[in-house]
């Protein structure tokens, strides 16, 4: 399963990325909503852990401007 963390507190990251990788997911990370969406465009995932507040972009934006995309 491919997961994506959008989150810009880097320890918190890091913790989410550690036990998801012990339990065998392939984990990416953005640290801003800028890299967030960008990724969310290029690639598939099966589940995005998205913060709400992001500096450069917020992650409300970030779900609805995909939403509209009709981003799977």
């Amino acid at each position: 399963m491919k997961v994506l963390i959008v989150e810009d507190q880097e320890d918190l990251v890091k913790n989410m990325k550690q036990y998801l990788e012990l339990e065998k997911f392939i984990v990416e990370v953005a640290l801003d909503g800028e890299e967030g969406e960008a990724l969310i465009e290029s690639e598939v995932y099966d589940v995005i852990i998205l913060d709400l507040n992001l500096p450069k972009k917020d992650g409300m934006t970030i779900c609805k401007e995909a939403r509209d995309r009709k981003s799977t």
